[in-house]
C-alpha cells in the first residue's frame, strides 16, 4: 500500500532523527592496572571492587569488598580524594568496613554502604550511611540475619536493601527504621530502582500502570534478572530461565548475574530502553530489548571472545550509566574499573514501515478495531484520517497479550475531512489497537487508519 504523498512525508518528518550511528567499542577510563593491590609494590591497585558509580561531582565511587574500603578517585587525576574504611582491615567499628558490597552516593551527598558482615562468624550485616565531611555514620541498621549486599536510595525516607542471609529484597523507613515491605529473591545482587524517564538516561517501563516495574535486580542463584512490581510482588519482566549456562547450551541462559541497568541513550523519550546484564560468571556484558533480543555484548563466555573487538571481562559485577551514554563496570576479578563505549545508541538502522492500514466506514459504535502486532519497534505512530462529513471519535491501545490491549495512549475526536496529529509511543507494546466510531447517532463516516512501526526488528 502506498502512502498519500503528505502522510508520506510527515511519517518521514517524524523519523527524520532515526539514522543510523556508531560508536566505537573501547575502553575510554580505567582504574586499576590488573593487578590486585598491595601497599608496597601496587599501592595504585585495586583489590576486589565490586561497584563503581559516577558522582553528581563527576568522580568514581568505588567499593572495594576485598580491600574493606569505599573510595572517591578524582575521574581526572586518578587520585583517591576521599575514603571510608581502614584498607585492608576487616572491622564493625567506627571508621572500619567489614566486606562492603555496594556503595552509592545519596541526593544528600552522603554515601550509603551495604557492609556484608560474615553472619557465620557473628559479624552482623550492616547498612551505612556516612556523611561525607566528617566520616560519621549518620545511621545504621545491622542484622545477624542479613548479609546486606545492596542498598539503594528509594525516597527521601526510604531505602531499598537486597539481603543475602534471608535472602529477600526489602524497603526499609530511615526515619523509624521500620521495615514496610519484603519480597523473597534468592541472592539479591544488583538493584536498580526504576523511573518514568529518570536521569543519567535510565529508562524504566512506565512505573504505576498495569504492566510497568518498580525496580530491577539480579536474583544470582536462580541465575535471573527480573523487574519486580511492587504492587503486588509480581515478576512483570525477566531474563534468564532459572538454570545456569552450560557450555553448548542456548544463549539465553546465564551464570550468576551480579549486574544490571536499563538504559535509553540520546534522548529517552526516543530510543527503545534495553536492559545491559552482567553475566559474572560467564565473563561477559550484553543488552536486551524488552522483547528479550540480545543486540550486542561485550566480553566471552566461559573465556571465549564473542566478538574480534571484544573487551576483555573477568568478573562484571556492576553496571552503571554515566552522564556521557557509557557504561562504568566493576570487574572484580581483574580488579579494575573501566569506563566502556558500547554501540547502543542505535541497535539497528531504523526503517519505514507502513504496518496495518484500514479503509473503513465506521458506524456510532466502538464495534470495529484495527490491531497491529508492533513486538520488538522502537517507534509506534497511529495515524487517523476521517474522509467523511461527520466526526469521530477514536481511541488509542497498548498492551502484551491481544486478548488485553488496554493500556490507553490517547483519544479524542476528528472533525469532518480533518486529520489527527500522529499519535506516537516509544512504551515496549507487542500489540496496539485503534477504535473508531461516528459522533453522529445513526450516521456513520469513512476513514483512513494506519499503525506504523520504525526502529528494532
Amino acid at each position: 500500500m502506498t502512502l498519500p504523498g503528505d502522510l508520506r512525508r510527515a511519517l518521514a518528518e517524524e523519523l527524520r532523527e532515526a539514522v543510523p550511528y556508531a560508536r566505537p567499542y573501547g575502553v575510554l577510563w580505567q582504574y586499576g592496572n590488573g593487578l590486585p593491590y598491595d601497599a608496597k609494590t601496587n599501592p595504585h591497585g585495586l583489590r576486589g571492587p565490586f561497584t563503581a558509580e559516577e558522582m553528581a561531582n563527576g568522580n568514581i565511587l568505588i567499593c572495594e569488598r576485598d580491600n574493606c574500603r569505599v573510595i572517591e578517585v578524582d575521574k581526572r587525576t586518578k587520585k583517591i580524594v576521599w575514603q571510608y574504611g581502614v584498607t585492608g582491615a576487616p572491622g564493625v567499628a567506627d571508621g572500619y568496613l567489614y566486606a562492603p558490597h555496594r556503595a552509592c552516593e545519596l541526593p544528600t551527598g552522603e554515601i550509603i554502604v551495604a557492609d556484608f558482615g560474615d553472619i557465620g562468624a557473628g559479624i552482623p550485616g550492616r547498612v551505612l550511611v556516612i556523611d561525607k565531611a566528617t566520616k560519621s555514620v549518620v545511621w545504621k541498621y545491622e542484622s545477624p540475619s542479613d548479609s546486606c549486599n545492596g542498598a539503594i536510595y528509594w525516597d527521601d525516607d526510604r531505602f531499598l536493601v537486597g539481603a543475602w542471609g534471608s535472602h529477600r529484597v526489602f524497603l526499609i523507613r530511615r526515619s523509624t527504621k521500620a521495615i514496610e515491605w519484603e519480597m523473597p529473591v534468592q541472592g539479591p545482587e544488583q538493584i536498580q530502582k526504576l523511573t518514568r524517564w529518570g536521569g543519567f538516561g535510565i529508562v524504566a517501563t512506565n512505573t504505576g500502570n498495569s504492566f510497568g516495574g518498580d525496580f530491577l535486580v539480579c536474583e544470582l542463584l536462580t541465575h535471573t534478572v527480573k523487574e519486580i512490581r511492587m504492587s503486588d510482588k509480581s515478576v512483570v519482566w525477566s531474563y534468564g530461565d532459572g538454570t545456569h549456562w552450560d557450555y553448548g547450551e542456548v544463549w539465553n541462559k546465564l551464570r550468576s548475574p551480579a549486574g544490571v541497568c536499563r538504559l535509553g541513550i540520546c534522548d529517552p523519550n526516543r530510543w527503545w530502553p534495553l536492559t545491559v546484564i552482567g553475566d559474572t560468571e560467564n565473563s561477559r556484558i550484553f543488552a536486551v530489548t524488552y522483547d528479550k533480543r540480545r543486540v550486542w555484548q561485550l566480553g566471552g563466555v566461559m573465556g571465549r571472545a564473542y566478538h574480534a573487538a571484544s573487551i576483555p571481562f573477568g568478573h562484571p559485577c556492576s553496571i552503571r550509566p554515566t552522564r556521557d551514554g557509557n557504561l562504568l563496570i566493576a570487574d572484580w576479578a581483574r580488579n579494575v574499573v573501566m569506563e566502556v563505549a558500547v554501540p547502543f545508541q542505535r541497535v539497528l538502522p531504523p526503517t519505514l514501515d507502513t504496518y496495518v492500514f484500514k479503509d473503513y466506514s465506521t458506524t456510532d459504535n466502538f464495534a470495529d478495531s484495527l490491531i497491529a502486532e508492533v513486538h520488538g519497534y522502537q517507534r509506534k505512530m497511529v495515524l487517523i484520517a476521517n474522509k467523511g462529513a461527520n466526526s469521530l471519535d477514536y481511541e488509542v491501545y497498548g498492551g502484551w497479550d491481544p486478548s488485553d490491549i488496554s493500556y490507553l495512549l490517547d483519544s479524542g475526536s476528528v472533525a469532518g475531512g480533518a486529520r489527527k496529529a500522529p499519535v506516537i509511543t516509544y512504551m515496549p507494546f507487542a500489540f496496539m489497537k485503534v477504535r473508531v466510531k461516528s459522533t453522529t447517532a445513526g450516521a456513520p463516516t469513512t476513514c483512513d487508519v494506519s499503525i506504523h512501526c520504525a526502529g528494532v526488528e
